[in-house]
């Protein structure tokens, strides 16, 4: 059974301006190609869609190759949602992030990739159990000037672990 986990980052100062800055990036390539599906008419189509925009934004902008591809996957995603003109991203809108740029270490940090390189930043989990977490997407956000990740957490369905509510 899957149900959504919040984690809380716990970023230093320099770390948040590196997250920031890492967040309107992110935000940019998205726009940047969501740009290129629109006037390609490759919006719904991953694989045409990188065909015609990775090298550019790879050299463009300078991130990592994964962090490029998950971007892609937004903007499809985001045209079959219902787009039919142009999408534009906004900052408020999650980051995404997959196994390649996201690591726990044990329960107290995580290590993630930006485009400066990996930060090491310690979090808060409340409620851990022996849930395992799913080998999927997280999402990284900014809520009111905090970080968090949220993650979908699988409980076996034969389990008798229960999530916590949160209110």
């Amino acid at each position: 059974m899957l149900h959504m986990m919040t984690i809380q980052l716990l970023p230093t100062e320099a770390q948040r301006k590196i997250l920031d800055e890492t967040i309107t990036l992110f935000t940019d390539i998205c726009n940047f190609m969501s740009e290129i599906a629109f006037r390609t008419k490759t919006t719904s189509n991953k694989i045409k869609l990188q065909k015609e925009s990775y090298a550019i934004v790879r050299e463009k902008f300078n991130v990592p190759s994964q962090m490029v591809v998950l971007a892609i996957s937004k903007v499809v995603e985001s045209y079959k949602l219902g787009g039919k003109d142009l999408i534009r991203f906004t900052e408020k809108e999650p980051v995404i992030y997959d196994k390649r740029l996201l690591a726990f270490k044990w329960i107290e940090r995580v290590s993630l990739s930006t485009y400066d390189g990996r930060l090491d930043i310690p979090l808060i989990v409340r409620g851990y159990s022996d849930a395992r977490l799913i080998a999927g997407r997280a999402e990284l956000v900014k809520l009111e000037n905090e970080y968090y990740l949220h993650i979908a957490v699988d409980f076996p369905s034969n389990s008798s672990l229960k999530p916590i509510e949160y209110k």
